[in-house]
C-alpha cells in the first residue's frame, strides 16, 4: 500500500512541475485617483497579441453583484470565470493601492499579451480599458498612467 502512494506521489510530482515551472509570478500594482466617490471595483484581464479575452487574473470589490457594471469585461470573458474566490479581493478606496500577484504562464510573457482593468464605481462610470500595459519585459517597473479612476498601473515579474 506504502509503494503504490509513494508511486502516485511521485508521478504525480513529475506531472505538475512542468505545470509550475513553466510559470512566473507577476506582481501588479494599481495606484488610485483621489477622487470623490466610493470605492472602486476593477476587473483585471488578459488578453492575447489580437485583443482577445484570455483569462481573468483578479477581482477588486464586493459584493460580486458590483461586478455586473463591468459590463466590458462581463462581454470579454463572457461571464466564464473560473476559480473567482482564489482571485477576488476588497474594492480599493480612492487614494488607495491594490497590489496582487498572479502566476502567467511563460508563454504569455513577451508575446503580445496585454495586461487590462475595466473598473467602476458606485453612483459613477464604469470605465473599460482604465489602464493597458503589454506585458513585455522592457515594460516591467514602468508607471502606466490611467484614464480615469487610475493614477498609474505598474507591473515586476
Amino acid at each position: 500500500m506504502k509503494k503504490s502512494m509513494y508511486a502516485f506521489a511521485l508521478v504525480a510530482a513529475m506531472t505538475l512541475a512542468p505545470a509550475v515551472s513553466n510559470a512566473k509570478t507577476v506582481n501588479v500594482t494599481v495606484n488610485l485617483k483621489q477622487y470623490n466617490g466610493y470605492p472602486a471595483f476593477l476587473a483585471v484581464y488578459l488578453t492575447d497579441a489580437q485583443g482577445h479575452y484570455k483569462e481573468t487574473i483578479h477581482l477588486a470589490g464586493f459584493p460580486l453583484g458590483y461586478f455586473g457594471h463591468l459590463r466590458h469585461w462581463l462581454r470579454e470573458s463572457r461571464g466564464q470565470v473560473p476559480n473567482l474566490d482564489s482571485i477576488t479581493g476588497a474594492s480599493v478606496g480612492p487614494g488607495q493601492t491594490l497590489q496582487f500577484s498572479a502566476d502567467i504562464a511563460d508563454a504569455l510573457l513577451n508575446a503580445g499579451y496585454q495586461i487590462h482593468i475595466d473598473d467602476a464605481s458606485e453612483w459613477m462610470m464604469e470605465v473599460p480599458n482604465d489602464a493597458v500595459v503589454s506585458l513585455d519585459a522592457q515594460n516591467a517597473g514602468k508607471p502606466v498612467p490611467g484614464k480615469t479612476y487610475i493614477q498609474d498601473m505598474s507591473f515586476t515579474m
